[in-house]
């Protein structure tokens, strides 16, 4: 499959393009148009998928199918845009009065019947098993889903229509809550491989095509259909895939559950939960030397990695942004206050034990402000009625 840049493609998909059509797009836009007959090789995407992609971008006015021999020619990027960027504007201002109605739509009256509000429907259990197994069979792209033991066996009824999405090159991906009761693998009979991890409480949360949900509740079975590909999008990127990351592979997974640990999933997976206790340790043994060595080398590796004006900007129009971000790490345990005349900068954190703040930002200014030649005094530490208070000077002005 040809190399597509990544960002690009995630970009695109961010502003609602299925990761084919993404995928159309950038390979039009490289080459400035293609036969389509050439376009499946260019774009790496599957060639009985690549007609309806460049249909439904041409149906959003990205590009611009022309006959006799059928050719792909992309739309100028701010052209295509302008329009898709508007209606994103106006579809993001009702996403609030939309989610509202769906609240106030009552299931305990529903009685074997479907309530239709605009793109919005909400089903009783028998129905939405129903209306899931419509939804897999209209999915063309991707279905991707956070489920519990309810939400697995709905996906179990359906076996043979997802065998049929992964046969055809859909993404299927399913994320099956590590809470499930007596969970094993022998439970679970799905044409695909599964991820064990974090999932929503009592919510069973499918997205298809990144243009429909459907959330069903764990224990009454009735589900709401949502036909907005905002509100979907917003749940695959900021939801989902996030949780999709952090999840396990069967294997992983039962050796984890073989010695008893599953419910400590959430706190042992993943390096996030230890790095602040990593960064304590290393503040209470290091001396001075090492620590000016230190924050030298960390603020050198993320300068280089995060693109960020903050790392480019001079001193005077950037330490108050530092100041912020400090004390934004410090997660409410801190005040940060810096003032502009006196060069002094002052933290007020509740914990007693620490040598400095145990603030990563803290480090990576210490490391800005030795590479601009004026480094970070600490001047003393007292205790507080609220925990220790760090008072430090910039020790060479050149902010005027």
């Amino acid at each position: 499959m040809p190399q597509l840049d990544r960002s690009t493609i995630e970009a695109l998909r961010e502003l609602g393009l299925t990761e084919y059509e993404a995928r159309v797009y950038v390979s039009c836009l490289d080459k400035g148009s293609l036969l389509l007959k050439d376009l499946a090789y260019a774009a790496g995407v599957p060639r009985t998928k690549v007609y309806s992609a460049a249909k439904s971008l041409s149906n959003k006015g990205l590009v611009r199918l022309r006959d006799n021999p059928l050719r792909c020619i992309p739309v100028d990027i701010e052209e295509a845009f302008g329009l898709t960027i508007k209606q994103e504007e106006k579809r993001l201002k009702e996403l609030k009065s939309a989610v509202a109605k769906i609240k106030r739509l009552r299931e305990q009256n529903l009685r074997g019947q479907v309530l239709v509000e605009g793109r919005y429907q909400i089903y009783v259990a028998q129905e939405a098993l129903h209306k899931l197994g419509e939804l897999i069979s209209n999915t063309q792209f991707s279905l991707h889903a956070l489920v519990d033991s309810n939400g697995l066996a709905m996906l179990q009824s359906y076996r043979k229509e997802l065998a049929a999405l992964v046969l055809n090159d859909c993404e299927v991906r399913v994320v099956v809550s590590y809470k499930m009761d007596e969970f094993a693998e022998a439970k679970i009979d799905l044409p695909f491989p599964i991820r064990v991890g974090q999932t929503i409480e009592g919510k069973n949360i499918f997205v298809f095509d990144r243009n429909t949900a459907f959330l069903a509740n764990a224990s009454t079975g009735n589900a709401a259909v949502i036909n907005f590909s905002d509100l979907s999008s917003i749940l695959d990127v900021n939801l989902f895939q996030q949780l999709w990351d952090t999840a396990l592979e069967m294997p992983v997974y039962t050796r984890i559950q073989s010695h008893g640990l599953a419910e400590d999933l959430p706190i042992l997976v993943g390096d996030g939960n230890l790095l602040p206790f990593l960064l304590r340790a290393v503040l209470s043994i290091a001396d001075d030397d090492m620590l000016r060595r230190l924050v030298l080398e960390f603020y050198e590796r993320i300068a280089s990695s995060l693109p960020s004006q903050i790392f480019t900007a001079s001193p005077d129009a950037a330490l108050q942004a530092w100041v912020a971000l400090i004390e934004i790490s410090l997660a409410n345990k801190g005040r940060v206050r810096y003032d502009d005349v006196t060069k002094l900068m002052t933290i007020e954190i509740e914990e007693v034990d620490l040598n400095l703040p145990d603030s990563a930002w803290l480090l990576a200014l210490m490391g800005y402000l030795e590479k601009n030649g004026m480094p970070l005094k600490l001047l003393h530490k007292s205790q507080s009625d609220h925990g220790v208070i760090f008072q430090a000077k910039i020790t060479k002005s050149i902010l005027t």
